[in-house]
């Protein structure tokens, strides 16, 4: 999953520096892209939307409309769906 020219980088200036040089807002973006692939990435993406509606629909009181409120909610239910069946295809 790892480019060819990181595996090198790693070695030699270990596994944060590069990371953070690769994008210098979050090393976890990476190493969840790395572990868990690009549908986990994409779900959290997903979620991240969400909730950044929330707070700002909580903190400055902005209005949401019925169309969208429908549209979140079938995010945050697509959300839970992929963890129920990442979950229960684990259990298999």
């Amino acid at each position: 999953m790892l480019p060819n020219w990181l595996l090198p980088c790693l070695a030699c200036c270990g596994a944060r520096t590069v990371l953070y040089v690769m994008h210098p807002r979050s090393t976890w973006y990476w190493l969840i892209l790395v572990l868990k692939g690009v549908w986990c990435m994409q779900v959290l993406g997903c979620a991240k939307g969400v909730v950044a509606t929330v707070v700002s629909v909580l903190l400055f009181r902005n209005q949401v409309t019925a169309l969208g409120a429908l549209g979140y909610f079938l995010t945050v239910v697509g959300v839970f769906a992929y963890s129920w069946t990442k979950k229960s295809a684990a259990k298999q």
